[in-house]
């Protein structure tokens, strides 16, 4: 057998003290790091990303139609009342004027008493009780001759003359004519004005158409002629 050259036998020698070295290191705590551990199938790989799922749009919502309002059932026209007042302008409504009802005395109701006539100059009263003559006369014109008698006496100043009036013609819707009689006398138009009687004209001489006018005295009491004092002529009159 050959003999190995020393040399020899010191490397191998080295080795193995290497080699146990080696093993034993792998228990100690103070060896180094474990090995890395071998990477799983998850790991190995990284999962690729995913896909982002899209976001559906919103679907719009439908606004709901409004639901129409129902006119109220009419319950019948009202009865017309007359033309509305216009708008914009303030006008008072037209309140409706009542017709005027004529009176008893009115024109259409009137008549006419004529106390004088033939032998007779008229009524002739020379005392306040003597009105009861003047039979068809109004209640209002026979008061208003008895005062007038009683003025005229209360006045007299004319002793033994006759004081009085005479009634000779009257219309009951407010008119009369005759004389008066008081230290002398003159003719009286007498004429029943705002609901009174009382004398609108007195005179010696004709009747003054002016004043007939007025008062507007129908020509049944009043004449067909009149005078006017103005103009100094006689007209023809009349009034209904």
């Amino acid at each position: 057998m050959r003999a190995l050259p020393r040399t020899g036998l010191s490397v191998c020698a080295a080795g193995l003290v290497l080699a146990l070295g080696g093993c034993g290191a792998s228990s100690s705590p103070s060896a180094g790091p474990p090995p890395a551990p071998a990477p799983t199938a998850s790991s190995a790989a990284p999962a690729p990303a995913s896909t982002p799922t899209p976001t559906p749009a919103p679907t719009p919502t439908s606004t709901p139609a409004p639901t129409p309002t129902l006119a109220p059932t009419p319950t019948g026209a009202p009865a017309p009342t007359g033309a509305p007042a216009p708008t914009g302008a303030t006008t008072p409504t037209p309140t409706p004027t009542e017709a005027t009802t004529p009176s008893p005395s009115a024109s259409s109701a009137a008549r006419l008493i004529p106390y004088a006539g033939g032998e007779s100059v008229g009524v002739e009263i020379d005392d306040p009780a003597d009105v009861s003559e003047l039979r068809g006369a109004p209640e209002s014109f026979k008061r208003f001759v008895a005062r007038t008698v009683e003025q005229l006496q209360a006045e007299e100043k004319c002793p033994g003359a006759a004081v009085g009036v005479t009634v000779q013609t009257l219309r009951t819707d407010g008119f009369a004519i005759g004389g008066v009689n008081a230290c002398g006398g003159y003719e009286a138009l007498w004429a029943q004005v705002d609901g009174t009687w009382k004398e609108v004209y007195g005179t010696q001489d004709s009747l003054d158409c002016a004043v007939l006018r007025r008062y507007r005295v129908p020509s049944d009491v009043a004449g067909d002629t009149c005078y006017d004092y103005k103009g100094k002529k006689e007209h023809s009159y009349h009034q209904a």
